[in-house]
């Protein structure tokens, strides 16, 4: 079974503090320099796949995730919602049953990619784009 996103998170993160306690308890001077620099890089690995996969990522996303990102809308009614990412790239919304309830598409050209996107799909998507958002959703 494949692990979730919250289920790698938490082992990178595991792996991280155990490392720093283990470097806490071990005399590194008895490592060669090519050792210390391999755990260094691994424990680099682990950062950085943490920084990139933020805990939020299956999170559904919303018109309100994206005006933060600091995209307009540009639909023409309160049960819609567009967004342009880049031309030809958008992120669709229009409301659903109950409040505050919107179901959304991602469309590249005249195409429906995804369904229900996540925050994690709208933000890797950018940044394979190379769109910057104006605010990341904040870590946890």
């Amino acid at each position: 079974m494949t692990p979730t996103n919250e289920q790698l998170r938490e082992y990178a993160t595991r792996v991280i503090r155990i490392a720093e306690l283990a470097a806490k308890l071990t005399d590194y001077s008895e490592l060669t320099p090519e050792e210390r620099h391999c755990h260094e890089c691994e424990m680099e690995i682990f950062r950085q796949w943490l920084s990139e996969h933020q805990a939020d990522d299956g999170e559904p996303i919303t018109p309100n995730d994206m005006y933060r990102y600091g995209f307009g809308d540009s639909a023409r009614g309160k049960d819609e919602k567009r967004f342009e990412i880049c031309p030809g790239v958008r992120v669709l919304f229009w409301a659903c049953e109950g409040p505050k309830c919107w179901n959304g598409s991602i469309w590249i050209g005249a195409n429906k990619n995804i369904d229900n996107p996540t925050r994690g799909d709208v933000r890797r998507l950018c940044a394979a784009l190379g769109v910057p958002l104006k605010e990341s959703m904040p870590q946890t």
